[in-house]
């Protein structure tokens, strides 16, 4: 997923560039709304890529992090003598 963010990101930095520059004359009428749309578009998708991509690795984190103690609990468990039989 970050790598989705990155390219789309990398696409709206494209576009900013080249609609400031090379195309900034030749940008008239719908072909100016429709070619700022694309980068606001790209833009907003790399921000929800990013966001998702945000979530899943705290989900990640939580879940590796549950497991860890689990295994600490378990290794404190064993080994303590009062709870042998």
């Amino acid at each position: 997923m970050r790598w989705l963010s990155g390219l789309l990101l990398a696409v709206a930095v494209l576009m900013l560039i080249l609609g400031e520059t090379v195309l900034a004359k030749s940008l008239t009428g719908k072909a100016f709304i429709f070619y700022w749309l694309g980068c606001f578009v790209s833009t907003g998708l790399a921000a929800i890529a990013a966001i998702l991509d945000f979530f899943s690795l705290q989900r990640r984190a939580r879940i590796q992090q549950k497991e860890i103690m689990e295994k600490v609990f378990r290794g404190v468990t064993e080994d303590d003598p009062r709870h042998r039989s």
